[in-house]
């Protein structure tokens, strides 16, 4: 008798563990808002991306005719959203999901100004008695911006991958 009593106190011990988990866990939101170009016009058809801290895709969504989206089921946690839409420009901003629903209002895309080095009106051409100058070396000034767009392209490939991977993952279990 004394047994089943422990058993008892065991179970229902268990058991509140169990709920008061589901009850106290933090539940999923959603991150929602409005992609706009310069004009302030609504952009349609942008992939729109939640990449967790590792930068592995969390969720994602494809912008409405007026330019809204909405990512659901997002986990609490600490993430970037991006989006490139190509000349219209692109955004890669921090985003904290908490215990709220975040809605993030409109987001203009910027388009990065690059400067270009002027180019010189007339070039010195040096004749073979004379030796040429030596020229300074200046980086390209479109360097960096090459380097964010590859950065990007590179976690947009890695979260489409990911995301094939589930997807095929999700196939197999059929």
């Amino acid at each position: 008798m004394a047994k089943k009593s422990i058993l008892n106190k065991v179970f229902i011990g268990v058991l509140i563990t169990l709920f008061s988990s589901v009850l106290f866990a933090q539940k999923p939101r959603t991150v929602s808002g409005t992609l706009i170009n310069s004009d302030g016009d609504g952009l349609k058809g942008i992939t729109v991306l939640l990449l967790s801290e590792d930068g592995t895709e969390a969720n994602r969504d494809e912008t409405s005719k007026k330019g809204d989206f909405k990512l659901k089921k997002v986990p609490p946690g600490n993430y970037t959203l991006e989006a490139d839409g190509g000349e219209a420009g692109k955004v890669s901003s921090p985003v904290e999901v908490s215990k709220k629903n975040v809605k993030l209002g409109d987001i203009s895309l910027a388009n990065e100004v690059v400067d270009t080095p002027k180019v010189p009106e007339s070039i010195e051409v040096p004749t073979q008695d004379s030796t040429p100058d030596a020229i300074a070396f200046q980086p390209d000034a479109g360097k960096d911006y090459i380097l964010n767009e590859l950065s990007f392209e590179i976690k947009k490939m890695t979260a489409e991958l990911k995301y094939l991977n589930e997807e095929i993952e999700n196939l197999k279990a059929l």
